[in-house]
């Protein structure tokens, strides 16, 4: 792992960028072999970059597999129409169809 700091052409604003390298295993049919793998975190976080790296690795298998589902399971990638009003209410339909499906196979299926 290594970090440093960025700045964005036309802004005054800096942020950190923590970059891990992780070995890859090699592509089967492809005659190139990659044999590292780079992961870069922009954050504005004062922690340690091992607790940003935990920070990251949560929120990715959490909320971002969450939001996913949410978008794809539940015809939320397009926004119905222009006017901000009703797209918060379509949006907001979809979010509690989620969370009552949600509900539902948390309180049916069996945990084992």
């Amino acid at each position: 792992m290594a970090e440093t700091v960025h700045c964005m052409n036309k802004t005054q604003q800096a942020f950190r960028l923590v970059v891990i390298r992780r070995p890859m295993q090699g592509y089967l049919f492809c005659e190139q072999s990659v044999s590292e793998k780079y992961t870069v975190i922009a954050t504005n976080r004062t922690e340690s970059m091992e607790q940003v790296v935990m920070w990251y690795n949560q929120r990715r298998d959490c909320s971002e597999n969450r939001i996913k589902e949410l978008k794809i399971g539940f015809g939320l990638e397009r926004m119905p129409c222009g006017e901000f009003e009703v797209n918060a209410v379509f949006l907001r339909i979809g979010v509690l169809a989620y969370n009552v499906g949600r509900l539902f196979v948390l309180k049916t299926l069996d945990v084992s």
